[in-house]
């Protein structure tokens, strides 16, 4: 099917409509200098590789283009907020970062106004830039989500956002993945991240927190399932989406198990 534009106040977005009848939706924030429209054949490849993923609606967000500076340059590109690097925070992001998290609070409540979904029934994901975003939102947002998507990130406004955290954040599912090959600054905030909310009470779901472990058929995700890729760098490979594949749709199918039996 064709996506479809569409705006909210403070985001604009594109929409991957579900393939078969809509039972959740996955809302989407890209990286620096990139579009909703770069990540649609992400979003139409997981779309299609379950019977179960099938039925997700992908809400894939546009950033407002703003001055960030990358690599010593200033430019004007799609940015959730300014940088140091493709992840990395300025001292004067914070009221941008603030801002989205306010946006997709309000997209959120606005999802389940339009499809009639619950809040358990929604997840929110990003990459990069886009993946800060979504992790300060998600454990935020007082609402019980379906999970976090969290690729090539870091956890922004770490001392902040512990008086932020939402009644419903310790129990979130989160998906957090980066590769080995990510600038070594990127690599040690991601880990130094996953590490403190730990001592927030955040569970790790099982083993060593810098390895890919694999998802079996059926597990259900607790916790923070955190993945280093050996080998890759700002990007994504075969064996990530594999893994986030298998972790959305258990997901979603347990969800959908459960709504047989009410």
């Amino acid at each position: 099917m064709e996506s479809e534009s569409s705006s909210h106040p403070g985001l604009a977005y594109i929409t991957v409509p579900p393939l078969k009848k809509h039972t959740a939706t996955v809302i989407f924030a890209h990286g620096i200098g990139e579009s909703g429209h770069v990540w649609k054949p992400f979003a139409q490849q997981l779309q299609s590789s379950t019977s179960t993923l099938q039925h997700t609606k992908w809400i894939l967000l546009h950033a407002p283009k703003r001055l960030v500076t990358v690599k010593d340059k200033i430019a004007m590109m799609p940015s959730w907020f300014n940088t140091k690097d493709a992840i990395e925070m300025t001292a004067e992001a914070e009221p941008q970062l603030l801002e989205i998290i306010y946006a997709l609070n309000k997209l959120v409540e606005a999802e389940m106004v339009d499809s009639g979904l619950d809040s358990t029934r929604i997840f929110l994901g990003g990459v990069g830039q886009g993946g800060v975003a979504v992790i300060g939102a998600g454990l935020a947002i007082e609402k019980k989500l379906g999970g976090l998507i969290v690729l090539s990130a870091t956890l922004p406004l770490k001392f902040q956002l512990k008086e932020m955290l939402s009644s419903y954040a310790k129990q979130l599912p989160i998906f957090w993945s980066i590769g080995s090959a990510e600038p070594l600054n990127n690599l040690r905030s991601a880990r130094e991240g996953v590490e403190f909310l730990t001592t927030l009470g955040f569970l790790i779901s099982s083993g060593s927190v810098t390895e890919a472990r694999e998802l079996k058929s059926g597990s259900l995700p607790k916790g923070i399932l955190f993945n280093v890729y050996r080998g890759i760098g700002h990007a994504t490979n075969k064996e990530e989406l594999d893994s986030l594949t298998m972790w959305l749709n258990n997901l979603c199918q347990e969800m959908n198990q459960h709504l047989e039996h009410l």
